[in-house]
């Protein structure tokens, strides 16, 4: 694949050659398979391959972005977006992209997932778990999703990197009525710590006891939150406590520097675990992902 970053190189000598101060070209080489259910059954597996170069350029502090597909077009692109940064605002904040040379960790990718044969094993296995919970009666639906990347990011300030990412995540909604059902989802970076059974154990779990409910009493709750819900919730919530979000005014943080956003009992760390399923070797301008130390951010 070598022949891929050298296309990437190319992107990014092409900027250069026609006055752009720092440019970063990244792209992702991606093998997708997805499988679809419904009513207990596979309704339909798909497979295919997807190249894109995702392109950062940077004209005397006025960086614009753009995807290039499959290397269509490039000179066409990099010159409509050089002409885009040309009218652009100026960002004073802007720093400048990560420079220097850098080494980076052995990827953890599951090459397993890069030709995965029998995908629809890993569903059934999921709708036999929840049948045990909820019975014959049950009805299930979802959806199965692979992926292995490799990634290749050239940077005009230095930084090259190559690096291979993987994951498979499914989710299944389980119904044990008509109006009652239960829905879980299972990710994983490896197959070795894919347990389908437990997403579709737990959604039939939850349709078993949605179950003739009752209504409650009106009052204030406690309400504890499964990790699902929290986990989503999280994600905008550290979404929006990124620099760049609090930037174009798309954060409720805007205008919080120095005050209390949180309790203190909350901790927040960059952390590129191996299990994680965003997991990578290095970041968007090239530079080492690393466990950074723990941010703790009752203060904006």
């Amino acid at each position: 694949m070598s022949e891929v970053l050298n296309k990437t190189e190319e992107i990014v000598k092409k900027a250069k050659a026609l006055g752009a101060d720092e440019i970063i070209a990244k792209t992702t080489f991606g093998k997708y398979r997805q499988v679809r259910f419904s009513n207990n059954q596979v309704d339909i597996t798909v497979a295919w391959n997807d190249y894109v170069t995702d392109v950062a350029l940077a004209w005397k502090k006025r960086v614009v972005a753009t995807q290039i597909r499959n290397f269509h077009n490039v000179d066409a692109s990099i010159e409509r977006l050089l002409g885009l940064a040309k009218v652009s605002k100026e960002n004073p904040m802007f720093g400048g992209f990560a420079n220097g040379s850098f080494k980076y960790a052995k990827s953890n990718a599951d090459k397993r997932l890069q030709d995965l044969e029998e995908p629809t094993e890993y569903v059934f296995e999921a709708i036999g778990a929840a049948e045990k919970e909820v019975g014959s009666q049950i009805d299930s639906g979802g959806i199965l999703f692979t992926k292995f990347e490799d990634v290749y990011l050239v940077s005009s300030e230095g930084p090259i990197g190559v690096d291979s990412r993987s994951a498979i995540e499914l989710s299944i909604r389980a119904f044990s009525e008509r109006e009652a059902s239960g829905h879980s989802v299972e990710c994983s970076s490896t197959l070795k710590d894919f347990k389908p059974s437990r997403a579709g154990s737990k959604a039939g779990q939850i349709a078993k006891l949605a179950k003739n409910p009752k209504i409650g009493d009106e009052g204030v709750y406690n309400v504890v939150f499964d990790p699902l819900i929290f986990g989503s919730l999280l994600s905008v919530w550290a979404g929006m406590a990124s620099a760049f979000s609090v930037m174009v005014q798309m954060s409720v943080f805007v205008d919080k520097l120095g005050q209390k956003v949180a309790p203190e009992s909350v901790t927040i760390k960059d952390n590129p675990a191996s299990y994680s399923i965003a997991n990578c070797v290095l970041d968007d301008e090239g530079v080492p992902t690393k466990r950074e130390r723990h941010h703790r951010p009752w203060r904006a």
